[in-house]
């Protein structure tokens, strides 16, 4: 059997911007729930369960030398319906990069928004495919492209996916000049291999990060993909600093490199560690105020549960030089800051924050996941952000943790 290198791809956007027929044209197998199997999807005419499907390819000189002879492409189609955004957030954690539709004549709307953020959160890498392109008339086709494309790109230039792709396609041609055979596949899957073998490159999840005097700055984390050795450059994108690896740690023992999967500590100078201190994010298009003991959605893997949330954290210009300790007090806080707009300001001082979550039933939790908070009980018809903020799981809790946590320390 040759051997195969898998590389997980979500759908994601607005409802009926053709993603089931995307995924139907790049597919040569289907598996779970593919291409709307489900009766409900079949009679209200909509994805409402992840979808699974699959297609091979050569690998490309970058991945053969790694030992695959195939590139195996796993598609997760996602639901695009507003009411359906916890199966989005679900499926948007167990993949490595997302393609983002976009219907070429509606543009962006809400979902597509939504799919967005969920992406900058999750996602290390995203396509923009541009479907339905065989609704526009064909003296206008190009003109419209690079119309379009040139106004998605300037939505995307301070996000994350600024550098990002625009293929133009039409995965279920039905327009007045249209034979039926899928437009633009070729080209998005030559891009998708592109995007395989980029994602060989080192990511790392960070969880701590702190200073130790004469030493420089650690950050602490697990290696999700590629490798890191002493003295290699490593980018810092969402700062865009690079800093060089001055040594590595796994449990306290010197390294000279690590792999994906390894929990380290990398030494890295002159980098102030406050520059990474924060665990939760505001989410800037969520208008409303985050308060504390307030209820939101909690999206954990494939689960959604509503919750309730309390924040609180250090005094201002105050760091934590280990990270979060249970043996430290730390004040309440009213409300989650909205770290962006305060550090436009003059007066403004650091300090970490961090949000005690309690869930209305048990939930498996794994330390440094990911989470979403979300106020999934606003209506769905407006055009209003749900997603409020995001973070990361430093420390799961047992129902009884006040007993069995709190009364140790």
């Amino acid at each position: 059997m040759e051997s195969y290198l898998n590389f997980n791809v979500g759908i994601l956007g607005h409802v009926d911007s053709g993603k089931t027929s995307l995924a139907k044209a790049l597919s040569t197998t289907a598996s779970t729930a593919a291409f709307d199997k489900n009766p409900q999807s079949q009679m209200r005419g909509i994805t409402i369960d992840l979808g699974f499907s699959s297609f091979s390819v050569d690998s490309p000189d970058h991945i053969s030398k790694e030992g695959y002879k195939k590139l195996q492409f796993t598609l997760v189609d996602c639901p695009g319906h507003a009411s359906l955004i916890r199966t989005v957030i679900g499926g948007a954690q167990i993949i490595d990069a997302m393609i983002l539709v976009i219907d070429i004549v509606k543009g962006i709307q809400t979902q597509t928004a939504e799919c967005l953020i969920i992406g900058e959160i999750l996602c290390k890498d995203m396509i923009v495919v541009l479907n339905k392109i065989d609704l526009v008339p064909k003296d206008k086709q190009k003109q419209t492209i690079d119309k379009v494309s040139k106004k998605i790109l300037n939505t995307l230039k301070n996000t994350k996916f600024s550098s990002t792709k625009v293929v133009p396609v039409s995965a279920n041609p039905s327009g007045v000049d249209s034979d039926g055979v899928p437009i633009g596949i070729e080209d998005l899957i030559n891009t998708m291999q592109d995007l395989a073998a980029e994602n060989s490159e080192f990511v790392f999840s960070v969880d701590h990060c702190f200073g130790i005097k004469g030493q420089g700055t650690v950050i602490t984390g697990t290696i999700l993909q590629g490798s890191v050795a002493v003295n290699d450059n490593i980018e810092i994108p969402t700062l865009k600093i690079t800093k060089k690896v001055k040594s590595i740690q796994m449990f306290r023992q010197p390294v000279e490199k690590a792999i994906q999967g390894d929990r380290i500590g990398l030494c890295v100078t002159q980098f102030d560690p406050k520059l990474l201190e924060r665990i939760i994010y505001r989410i800037s298009y969520y208008k409303q105020s985050v308060n504390s003991k307030a209820k939101f959605h909690i999206s954990l893997g494939h689960d959604t549960v509503m919750s309730t949330v309390t924040f609180f954290g250090t005094n201002e210009n105050t760091s934590l030089e280990n990270g979060f300790n249970f043996e430290t007090e730390y004040p309440f806080q009213a409300e989650l800051l909205d770290v962006k707009k305060l550090e436009s300001s003059e007066a403004y001082k650091p300090h970490q924050q961090f949000a005690l979550i309690e869930f209305e039933r048990v939930v498996p939790v794994r330390q440094n996941s990911s989470f979403i908070a979300s106020k999934l009980d606003m209506d769905i018809h407006s055009n209003m952000c749900r997603l409020a903020f995001w973070g990361t799981v430093l420390y799961p809790l047992l129902d009884n943790y006040k007993k069995e946590t709190l009364s140790k320390t």
